[in-house]
């Protein structure tokens, strides 16, 4: 059955390990968060699903000891943390930036092209 769901086990050891790919780091866990770790729905893991007892158990298990592990964790954890935090939304703004970037340029192209019909008025004055 673990191999059937094997997406939802790799998301969630990669939020026990701080190392996600589509959450923020330092996510809490949870059925939803590991589910969109995983690239699904947040309602993909149901409780009233026999099939999914094992994973549900691991996930509470691991929100479990995150939860022990928050409330003892020193000062110095809790700022390495919060560096860790810091470093993956600078990430994902310059990943949005250079984003916004490449659309601003190819909007500017596709302007251009339009630029040569003469039936084809523009929306926004330049």
């Amino acid at each position: 059955m673990k191999q059937r769901f094997q997406h939802f086990y790799d998301a969630l050891e990669r939020l026990v390990t701080n190392t996600p790919i589509r959450e923020n780091v330092g996510e809490k866990i949870s059925k939803a968060s590991v589910a969109r770790e995983a690239g699904r729905t947040p309602s993909s893991i149901k409780k009233s699903r026999p099939e999914f007892e094992e994973l549900i158990a691991a996930i509470e298990a691991a929100a479990a000891e995150q939860s022990s592990i928050s409330v003892r964790s020193s000062p110095t954890e809790r700022l390495k943390r919060e560096r860790l935090k810091k470093k993956d939304y600078r990430k994902k703004f310059r990943l949005a930036l250079n984003r916004e970037l490449v659309l601003t340029e190819r909007l500017a192209v596709l302007e251009s092209r339009l630029q040569k019909f003469e039936n084809v008025t523009p929306l926004f004055d330049s």
